[in-house]
């Protein structure tokens, strides 16, 4: 096992010493124990750990989920299962995202082009949509 300060293991997992705070704050890192010199040593562990977070964090996994995933690895049971279950979750939540924003850039690009396509025409045609137009104010300057 290698020996790490806080610092080196922000280095090796590429984060910041503070996002390694965070996480023994919020119990997804364990906190090495306060030797006498001071000096907090992290192992092997540690580094799997972050890394273990950082990725779950970009496949879009809450850190509640995270630790709940954590508690299910060291209490033993079937973790690759529950991972697997949770990914497929994740995944069908992904997808859903994607057929929302993707009706979103469909009526934005449907008004985008209407506009384009009356540009210069006279009255903009979003304002048909609406019954009456709030009258601008005029500057007090």
């Amino acid at each position: 096992m290698k020996a790490r300060t806080i610092g080196v293991l922000a280095r090796e997992a590429e984060v910041n010493v503070e996002t390694i705070r965070f996480y023994e704050r919020e119990g997804l890192l364990k906190q090495p124990p306060q030797p006498k010199n001071g000096w907090r040593v992290y192992g092997d562990e540690a580094v799997w750990t972050v890394k273990y977070i950082r990725l779950a964090q970009k496949m879009g996994f809450s850190l509640s989920d995270v630790k709940e995933l954590g508690r299910r690895l060291y209490e033993g049971g079937n973790f690759c299962r529950d991972f697997q279950a949770t990914l497929e979750k994740k995944r069908a939540q992904a997808k859903s995202e994607i057929v929302r924003l993707t009706g979103i850039v469909s009526e934005i690009d449907k008004t985008l082009a209407s506009c384009q396509a009356k540009a210069g025409q006279g009255e903009c045609p979003i304002l048909r949509h609406f019954p009456s137009r709030p009258t601008p104010r005029k500057s007090s300057r």
